[in-house]
């Protein structure tokens, strides 16, 4: 039975679209803040209900460092400066080729199928 499950799941998955997928997320949630985790949140549930696979439903937690959902306590909300992608994006000018030669292996490695 786990055999068929994980050929079943092995035919329908694309790696490299699994890669690209992770990468979008990551670019969404950059600055690490509870908007940007807001706006990947939507997305997803945009991605998932456009691909026919679920009814996503984004729920709102507190974000007060004292709720608790399971087993995890929510942490405290926090906002980043939208200026702060500014100046990360100056730091890679500034700095050339090492933080734009990284960003670049990134990318291509996340286009890459996963394992290759």
């Amino acid at each position: 039975m786990i055999k068929e499950l994980v050929s079943t799941i092995a035919e329908g998955v694309d790696g490299s679209s699994a890669c690209k997928f992770a990468l979008a997320v990551n670019q969404l949630d950059l600055l690490f803040s509870n908007s940007a985790f807001a706006r990947s949140a939507a997305w997803i549930s945009q991605q998932l209900a456009e691909a026919g696979m679920v009814e996503a439903e984004v729920v709102d937690l507190p974000a007060d460092g004292r709720s608790r959902m399971q087993d995890w306590t929510m942490p405290l909300a926090w906002e980043c400066d939208p200026r702060v992608d500014v100046l990360i994006r100056a730091r890679e000018d500034a700095y050339g080729p090492s933080f734009k030669e990284l960003r670049a292996f990134v990318r291509q490695a996340m286009e890459r199928p996963c394992g290759a």
